[in-house]
């Protein structure tokens, strides 16, 4: 066991974030650190986890010990923040804390990210003896993790077959091996062996069934090989247990389209919700598979869900006018007219006045019944050249209505004649008139 000296050099000008929402267990971690020494001004508490990011961002805090749900945020979620600006596991100590003891078992599965876990409640003796534990692994690492940093320089130096001797090594030195299969499975991605590397993903996970870093190592080697259905089975495991970085999350939009799951992309909206830095990149993929999602279900007589889908992918893409027009134009075919009138809603101020927003405006007033309105509309959009061929058409329907077949005639006349490459439709809606 690490020596009181050695912990007190340990915890050395260290930052420290203690994230809690319960005040007892924020103070015993308090308190328990200044015994060992470390000065207040080094020790972050919150009960807040938008202040806790904060911290991070602005002090980078290097021990972080963490409540494993704060409210709707999952506290391992701070890992990848962390590591931003501490990639090296050794350079960290990421404790998590928890009532609940199954997520005892999804920290232990986060195995090298997550450092230790401990259950509420705990007196002050077990959870002494347990920091004191996980430092002197830090300090002095056990045989297993020595042969495996060895074999992880190895692989970062591109030595395959020598970083593969040593992960094989740490096999035989642990009975629960799991973090030496997902690297021994990483070894052979590297060398383009996929069906080698699946079964070292695999044997990890028949030793521990939700190890974070084997069902990644799962994940992306399906997904390389284009393996969708047995890629997204790895997805909703992962999902289900561990937030997912940005990175993955578009490829996990990507593939429940693939898979026509498309009713769990609400699930994977809310996930998308919580990141703060969203790249235009990922907006995109969400916006487009959302839009999809939002076509399937709308086909699929799920008016509600299609409606949602329809205004998360607006949202996502930050009120992108082109996709709203998409959105706008395929809810009007379909009959959707309400629906159409209320996300044409979210069409930005400075875009309505495209002849996208003046097209689709004029549709929805002319298929809601106001004619003579639409009428006007018409008119002015034919005047300033702006009007697409559903104008003309949709003016004609109108004349028609109010038993005006001259007028019908002449107004699909001037459409031929401002869209001749629309000649052949407006010309069979002429010959209809005609058996009027």
């Amino acid at each position: 066991m690490a020596s009181l000296n050695e912990i007190k050099e340990f915890f050395t000008n260290q930052l420290i974030l203690i994230l809690d929402t319960s005040r007892s267990t924020r103070e015993m971690v308090k308190t328990i650190l200044l015994e060992y020494n470390v000065d207040p001004v080094n020790i972050l508490a919150t009960e807040n986890y938008d202040k806790a990011v904060s911290f991070i961002k602005e002090k980078k805090p290097i021990i972080i010990f963490t409540d494993i749900q704060i409210n709707e945020h999952s506290g391992i979620g701070l890992l990848h923040k962390v590591s931003e600006y501490a990639p090296k596991v050794s350079d960290r100590l990421f404790y998590v804390i928890t009532s609940n003891a199954d997520e005892t078992a999804v920290a232990e599965a986060a195995e090298e990210d997550v450092d230790g876990y401990v259950l509420k409640p705990f007196s002050k003796e077990y959870f002494v003896n347990y920091i004191e534990s996980t430092i002197e692994e830090k300090i002095r690492p056990s045989s297993y993790f020595k042969e495996i940093e060895s074999g992880k320089e190895l692989l970062e130096e591109n030595e395959l077959e020598m970083a593969l001797e040593h992960f094989s090594s740490a096999k035989k030195m642990n009975d629960k091996p799991s973090l030496a299969c997902f690297y021994s499975g990483e070894a052979q991605r590297r060398k383009k062996n996929s069906l080698n590397a699946l079964l070292e993903f695999e044997e990890g996970l028949e030793i521990n069934p939700i190890h974070y870093r084997c069902l990644v190592g799962k994940f992306e080697t399906l997904d390389e090989l284009k393996q969708t259905e047995e890629a997204y089975g790895v997805v909703r495991t992962l999902t289900k247990y561990f937030p997912v970085s940005p990175q993955r999350l578009g490829k996990i939009f990507k593939l429940a389209v693939f898979t026509h799951n498309f009713s769990d992309a609400k699930k994977y909206y809310e996930l998308f919700e919580k990141i703060e830095r969203k790249s235009l990149s990922l907006r995109k993929i969400v916006a487009a598979a959302l839009k999809v999602s939002g076509k399937f279900l709308l086909n699929h007589n799920d008016q509600a869900g299609a409606l949602e889908a329809f205004k998360n992918a607006i949202i996502s893409s930050k009120l992108d006018p082109a996709l709203i027009t998409d959105i706008v134009s395929y809810l009007i075919e379909k009959n959707r007219i309400k629906d159409a009138e209320e996300l044409l809603k979210f069409y930005p101020g400075d875009n309505r006045n495209s002849e996208d927003f003046l097209n689709l405006d004029f549709q929805i007033t002319a298929l809601s019944g106001h004619s003579d309105i639409a009428l006007s509309m018409g008119k002015n959009l034919i005047d300033d050249k702006a009007a697409r061929s559903d104008v003309y058409l949709e003016m004609a329907n109108i004349f028609v209505s109010q038993r005006r077949l001259d007028a019908a005639e002449n107004i699909l006349y001037q459409g031929i004649q401002n869209l001749p490459d629309q000649r052949e439709v407006f010309s069979n809606k002429i010959k209809s008139l005609e058996n009027k």
